[in-house]
């Protein structure tokens, strides 16, 4: 709980609502020894839909399954780790079928090494890098990171989603503290502090994903269904090669 209160404490000017949430919801994934679930990631850039399903394991302190399906495409991307080694497939740059090959690197686990570490070490072969997968893994770094993205926040209230009441948090979002705030974005938890949704709405403008400029909304948002300190599936964890 000191953790999430100390990363949102540069937010003065925050309901102490909003405040209670967030650090609520932090503490509860930080605190956590085993997560799994799935979270359902949706991009709308104008158009154009793509729709990533993770499905994870998270056993503290080292061990992870991450598979990542981006629907549609038949392209899938599988980290996993058993807490001496983990492996991930080898980068090639932007999504695409190469990328989608089943050559794997393997590494082995030095006493320095944490779970974020993992994380961060494969964020290059997966389809996508989310605010809700670093909330879960829950690496002080990326804790931080998040922290400094929301420039404002500010309790909505009560509101239902999926038939459940759960506490809406919005607010202005940027990339880091240095930079100009670009998005809104919204965040659903539950009472109990699990993470419901997150969405980052992008102002209008002029956006550059990939080597592409689009001219509109985009739209970031992930539907999460995740127990916390429940049993896992042991045979997740055994390392690909």
């Amino acid at each position: 709980m000191l953790l999430a209160l100390a990363l949102l404490s540069s937010h003065q000017d925050s309901s102490p609502t909003a405040s209670e949430v967030l650090s609520k919801m932090i503490s509860r994934y930080n605190e956590s020894k085993t997560i799994k679930g799935e979270a359902t990631s949706t991009i709308l850039i104008g158009t154009q839909k793509v729709v990533i399903l993770n499905t994870f394991q998270i056993e503290r302190p080292r061990k992870l399954y991450l598979r990542q399906d981006v629907v549609g495409t038949g392209l899938s991307f599988v980290v996993v780790s058993d807490g001496k080694e983990f492996s991930y497939q080898v980068p090639e740059g932007p999504v695409s079928k190469e990328q989608n090959s089943r050559r794997r690197l393997t590494e082995d686990f030095t006493p320095a090494l944490v779970l974020g570490d993992v994380y961060r070490v494969a964020a290059q072969s997966l389809a996508e890098r989310s605010s809700v997968l670093d909330l879960l893994i829950s690496d002080s770094r990326d804790l931080v990171t998040l922290r400094d993205q929301w420039a404002t926040v500010q309790s909505a209230g009560k509101v239902e989603l999926n038939g459940e009441n759960v506490n809406k948090i919005v607010g202005k979002w940027r990339l880091n503290r240095l930079s100009e705030i670009t998005a809104n974005y919204s965040i659903f938890v539950a009472p109990s502090g699990d993470l419901r949704k997150y969405v980052i709405e992008q102002a209008p403008g002029i956006v550059a994903l990939g080597k592409q400029d689009f001219d509109g909304v985009v739209t970031r948002s992930c539907e999460v269904k995740a127990i916390v300190d429940s049993e896992l599936d042991p045979k997740m964890f055994i390392v690909l090669k």
